[in-house]
């Protein structure tokens, strides 16, 4: 950008045509500037005249670049000379003095220009106060900034606690294993099933330790880990062959937590009584969404089928009563089928993760 005595404009055949740019770029609302051959400025519109409180003999030449910021000096120049020997368009921002003494940023964007032959005749370039829009986006940042900040800790906050939680879960489970040494066989029973419960809830908050979405676990994968487990403890893995038909689906862990105690008593009860006498069979666990926004959830195996009373008898055990309630918990619909065996199929809302 860095005048001489000002020649006709663009290559302008006449003074009228000079007379009538002038004209025209003293009104723009932009800062306009123009270069000749030698890259000397020798033009400046009234408007870049005004921000700077300089007259046009004063902004000639180089004179302009006496406004300039002295940190943005030398950028400024090299960019703007090693564009004009490329004789390519470019783009600056730098501080520029105001007639006030303020520095203020400026995005200045040059171009060459030719004349009515072709040929080069120097720069040409507008230049729009952008400090605003810098000050606004250094405040974005900087508020982006301390919100990943802050979502930083609360990961490592919700990690903590999951963890935590984990922690005292399997705590009370151990001694819930520790108690059961010292009781009867139904009393050790009814213990084991609390632990096995409590086992479940405490795989959720380890799904969710793991996981690098805090807010939500993963229900495939969660079934995936705790369906080993209960075949394990029911002392029919060997006998029954588990297989499972998973869509990855994330719910909330107020969700997730009903979801997998669901799961988790359905596949025990079917472990412990749809298989008899050392029975061999097949059982089935199906997660799937269904549209706008519901999953379907089934459980079946090809035992010796339900009692006909369930869910609206009341003399079954407590797991099955448990997967009423939570059926309800969940506002699921909830459809048993006794044909072949037994099904359990539960529609629900997914919700928001």
């Amino acid at each position: 950008m860095p005048t001489r005595s000002s020649p006709p404009i663009i290559g302008a055949p006449d003074r009228a045509e000079d007379a009538r740019f002038r004209l025209l770029a003293d009104h723009a609302p932009v800062m306009l500037w123009m270069s000749g051959l030698d890259g000397l400025c020798e033009f400046f519109n009234s408007t870049w005249l005004h921000f700077t409180g300089r007259s046009l003999e004063q902004e000639r030449g180089n004179g302009w670049a006496e406004g300039v910021h002295a940190d943005d000096f030398q950028d400024c120049m090299d960019r703007y000379l090693a564009a004009f020997v490329a004789r390519a368009a470019f783009r600056i921002e730098y501080r520029l003095r105001r007639a006030d003494g303020q520095y203020r940023w400026i995005l200045d964007q040059g171009t060459p220009r030719y004349g009515p032959t072709g040929l080069f005749e120097g720069f040409i370039g507008s230049c729009v106060d952008i400090t605003e829009m810098r000050e606004s986006a250094e405040s974005l940042r900087a508020r982006t900034g301390a919100l990943a900040a802050a979502l930083r800790e609360r990961e490592v906050l919700l990690s903590e606690i999951h963890h935590r939680v984990k922690n005292n879960l399997q705590l009370v489970s151990s001694m819930l294993a520790l108690q059961a040494r010292g009781v009867g066989v139904e009393a050790q029973h009814a213990l084991a099933e609390g632990q096995r419960r409590i086992d479940s809830i405490a795989l959720v908050h380890e799904q969710l330790y793991g996981s690098r979405n805090l807010s939500a676990v993963n229900l495939a994968r969660y079934v995936e880990a705790l369906i080993p487990g209960l075949c394990r403890n029911s002392g029919a893995g060997e006998r029954v062959e588990v297989s499972l038909n998973l869509e990855e689906v994330e719910l909330v862990p107020e969700r997730a937590i009903p979801c997998g105690l669901l799961v988790s008593e359905l596949v025990t009860n079917a472990l412990k009584h749809a298989f008899p006498d050392e029975r061999h069979g097949t059982l089935e666990v199906q997660l799937t969404r269904i549209a706008p926004s519901g999953l379907r959830l089934v459980v079946r195996d090809d035992g010796v089928g339900l009692g006909g009373d369930f869910p609206l008898g009341k003399r079954h055990g407590l797991g099955l009563d448990l997967v009423a309630i939570f059926a309800k918990q969940l506002e699921a619909e909830l459809l048993v089928e006794r044909a072949g065996g037994t099904r359990f199929q539960l529609t629900f809302e997914e919700g928001s993760p």
